[in-house]
């Protein structure tokens, strides 16, 4: 079974979706979380964690080269 593990943290969701983008164009499936929340209230960003990008462990290597470019 596949697992999906937290790969970083983000006060905005603009900086979710770069990286979210570039993953998905290296080929690399990654979800979002709490975006709409903190959309609503930015105030409980601190309290949930941020906004979390979440990639498959098998691809956990993969994903912090291509989003350190």
């Amino acid at each position: 079974m596949k697992e999906l593990v937290k790969f970083k943290f983000y006060e905005s969701i603009l900086q979710a979706n770069r990286d979210r983008e570039i993953l998905a164009e290296s080929g690399i499936n990654s979800f979002t979380a709490n975006e709409y929340l903190i959309q609503s209230n930015w105030l409980y960003s601190q309290a949930v964690g941020g906004i979390q990008l979440w990639v498959f462990e098998e691809n956990i290597e993969k994903a912090h080269y291509f989003t350190k470019l």
